[in-house]
């Protein structure tokens, strides 16, 4: 897809009826669900006008710029309105999205309580008043002023790593399809978070291995949790990834240089067909494709 700052029709457009585009500026959306919608309407009425595709997580995150579990949320209340709906194939992995273009059956956006009959302080330090007021809550509130009273305030907890999204990242870059619950695998991630590294460091690490065990048929079965975030292995493959003048390249781009590099092993291995259709399943823009490959593999 064409990122040149300057827009034509002829690097691609969506092809939408007016009509929908009017219902969509008429209808309350949250910020999330508004960028959500945008997405699914780009990879399904804007790649040869289809009216469902199979999008994955990280492909909605790279268009969106939205963490896993905004997304989650956002299509939840989508679906829920009736605007969007999903289905998992054979595989339960790959969700296949579809917009419903009938807007007069969408729902509208929940209403916030009525916050004039929340319970309001009538001075500082004084106990909330009013209609709604939790009783409950203003007792809780008192325990917790005397344990504060008497240094007793505790830290909060440190929050879980995010499993979800290095293993999203790591499906991406690899083609692969780990499961982030997976037992071994949070084990894994969570003694590196221990031991002081952040995300990006691990993001790093599976960015250097993946550029050179990707193509390399007795290394690519290494590309997996187990290996590269093994505790002996990994402050040597962060040095490497350190080191590699490769990392300023955006995640983005990464994700769709991987993608590429499948497509042309796909290509390869199995024919044009099976190639141009992992292509259409996975949004890559055939001319983009054909470019890289000329100057990548053809040359």
């Amino acid at each position: 897809m064409p990122d040149k700052g300057a827009p034509q029709l002829e690097d691609g457009y969506t092809r939408i009826a007016n009509e929908i585009l009017e219902a969509l500026c008429k209808t309350k959306f949250t910020n999330a669900e508004s960028r959500l919608i945008t997405a699914i309407l780009r990879l399904t009425y804007g790649v040869y006008g289809r009216k469902s595709a199979k999008i994955e997580t990280g492909e909605l995150m790279a268009l969106t710029e939205l963490p896993s579990w905004h997304i989650g949320k956002a299509r939840s209340k989508l679906i829920k309105r009736n605007v969007i709906s999903v289905s998992l194939g054979a595989n339960q992995q790959v969700k296949t999205y579809r917009f419903n273009k009938y807007y007069k059956k969408w729902k509208p956006l929940a209403q916030e309580p009525n916050r004039d009959r929340q319970a309001k302080p009538v001075g500082p330090g004084a106990t909330p008043v009013g209609p709604g007021v939790n009783r409950t809550f203003i007792k809780e509130n008192k325990k917790e002023s005397i344990k504060e009273s008497k240094g007793a305030e505790k830290k909060p907890a440190p929050a879980p790593p995010p499993y979800e999204r290095i293993i999203e990242f790591l499906n991406a870059m690899t083609g692969s399809k780990f499961d982030h619950t997976a037992k071994e695998t949070r084990a894994a991630i969570r003694a590196r978070f221990k031991s002081g590294y952040t995300e990006q460091d691990i993001k790093d690490v599976i960015t250097i291995k993946t550029d050179q065990w990707l193509g390399d048929p007795k290394m690519i079965a290494y590309l997996r949790p187990g290996t590269l975030f093994r505790p002996t292995k990994f402050e040597g493959y962060l040095q490497e990834a350190r080191r590699s003048k490769k990392l300023v390249t955006s995640e983005k781009q990464r994700i769709k240089e991987r993608k590429f590099t499948i497509a042309a092993g796909i290509l390869r291995d199995s024919g044009q067909q099976a190639a141009l259709t992992y292509c259409l399943d996975n949004n890559i823009d055939a001319e983009e494709f054909k470019q890289w490959k000329l100057k990548n593999i053809d040359s």
